[in-house]
């Protein structure tokens, strides 16, 4: 079996495969060539987030309704695979980001220049003690945002 046969089930089930789309020099197909940074949706998974993820969609900082609470343990399962899959350990914190791996990078290197260097320590703030952290036991130092920045989906 060559690999292509192989491949052709996950391929067939890759949301928009052979999509086209109108262009200045006619009708094309979509080319997707940015694999590495986001992929694209995958029909069963898809499937399942619709089914079964998305009615029970809610904020995980808070426990006080059935939403929140599926949301923070399904966060909380997510890095515990996370983590199992990467051998990190119990100490070991994830860096999470709402913009895919670009920001986390981009996040990692302030967090770094916040821990190593005195002239950006003014732009970064510790958590209290008593904050809580989306890899327990483990907060690293976070950069303030500027005023009327949106909050994205964050932990580190």
């Amino acid at each position: 079996m060559s690999l292509e046969d192989y491949f052709a089930p996950f391929r067939a089930n890759i949301i928009g495969i052979d999509q086209d789309f109108e262009s200045p020099y006619g009708r094309q197909r979509i080319l997707y060539a940015d694999w590495t940074a986001s992929g694209r949706m995958f029909r069963p998974i898809e499937q399942m987030m619709s089914g079964e993820i998305a009615p029970f969609v809610g904020n995980t900082h808070t426990e006080t309704s059935v939403t929140g609470t599926t949301m923070t343990q399904a966060y909380r399962e997510a890095l515990r695979i996370i983590k199992q899959h990467v051998h990190a350990s119990p100490a070991d914190a994830i860096i999470c980001y709402g913009s895919g791996m670009t920001g986390v990078v981009n996040k990692f290197q302030r967090i770094s220049a916040c821990a190593s260097t005195r002239s950006s320590a003014s732009r970064c703030r510790s958590p209290p003690p008593s904050a809580p952290s989306c890899s327990s036991p483990t907060w690293s130092t976070t950069p303030t945002r500027p005023r009327g920045s949106r909050a994205s989906p964050r932990c580190a």
